[in-house]
């Protein structure tokens, strides 16, 4: 899940920057291809959070050229101790659905 994706012809978009009305109308009419993933130039899927939030996708389940980076990491680990020191529980890698039956995976869920 990324914001940030590239056209065919090798621009980028910022999912963040799409009006809501016009996202959901791009939404229907973008094709297989028309957008690819920066990590690996898979096909991207566009979607909205349950939050609202505009964001692409990979096509498929995984990719297995981008690997979490060592920020990455490091900033779940800084969210989860403090999460964990303000007593609040919380896990990593958690994986749901949303009311549509979209797969997720939180990179740290708590309540």
């Amino acid at each position: 899940m990324t914001q940030a994706a590239w056209t065919r012809d090798g621009r980028p978009v910022d999912a963040a920057s799409i009006p809501g009305a016009e996202w959901e109308a791009l939404k229907q009419v973008a094709q297989l291809g028309d957008f690819v993933m920066p990590c690996c130039k898979a096909p991207a899927v566009l979607k909205t959070s349950i939050n609202g939030l505009p964001f692409f996708a990979h096509l498929s389940d995984e990719c297995s050229t981008a690997p979490e980076t060592k920020w990455h990491k490091s900033g779940k680990a800084a969210v989860m101790a403090a999460l964990t020191g303000m007593g609040i529980e919380n896990r990593d890698e958690v994986p749901g659905r949303s009311p549509s039956g979209d797969k997720w995976e939180a990179d740290v869920l708590f309540s």
